[in-house]
């Protein structure tokens, strides 16, 4: 499975072979050449369900070759996840397979994530005050990661609270903005108290 932006999906995708990531990325189904699986690889996987189970399954193993980068001080935390993959981004499908695989242990109120290039992955569980600081070097990092790219992804951050993930920020005339919404304005207040 490899995260694509929405703008460059292919329109024909066999149903069920792709899901929302975010808003301006999806998960699709592709085969180990990296091109999206048509209807007869589908079927041979067992339908898009088992297709789906198996190309999770292989992002463990993904996973388990990332490099771990702790970034940050007493007041910052961003952890990079880099490989030469082009599933890195798309171990954003796995979070907490991610969080055990840098140690970085449960996050009941969820993850900042972003993926600049396909071959990057970063992340900062929201835990404590750190939080607020972490956030907007995420975003600093993540536009700079995006624009240098040759390749690059998705220039937003997401915050996955367990189940869905909401994207965070937009871009306007090169600026990117932050949109905190209140279920997260909550969480952050929590735990800046």
């Amino acid at each position: 499975m490899r995260l694509v932006p929405r703008a460059t999906a292919p329109a024909d995708l066999p149903a069920g072979t792709s899901r929302t990531f975010s808003d301006d990325l999806v998960a699709v189904l592709v085969d180990d050449t990296g091109h999206p699986l048509d209807d007869d690889a589908v079927e041979r996987l067992g339908g898009p369900r088992a297709a789906r189970t198996t190309a999770l399954q292989a992002l463990g193993q993904v996973v388990a070759d990332l490099e771990v980068h702790h970034l940050g001080n007493e007041e910052v935390g961003v952890t990079l996840l880099t490989s030469d993959s082009p599933l890195t981004a798309a171990t954003a499908l796995v979070l907490p397979a991610i969080l055990a695989h840098a140690e970085l242990g449960a996050a009941p109120d969820g993850v900042f994530v972003a993926t600049p290039t396909p071959t990057e992955l970063l992340v900062h569980p929201l835990r404590d005050t750190r939080s607020v600081a972490s956030l907007q070097v995420l975003t600093q990092m993540t536009h700079a990661g995006f624009q240098q790219s040759d390749d690059p992804l998705s220039p937003h951050v997401h915050w996955w609270d367990g189940t869905t993930t909401t994207q965070l920020t937009s871009i306007d005339a090169e600026r990117t903005r932050l949109h905190v919404g209140p279920e997260l304005q909550a969480v952050l207040e929590r735990l800046c108290s």
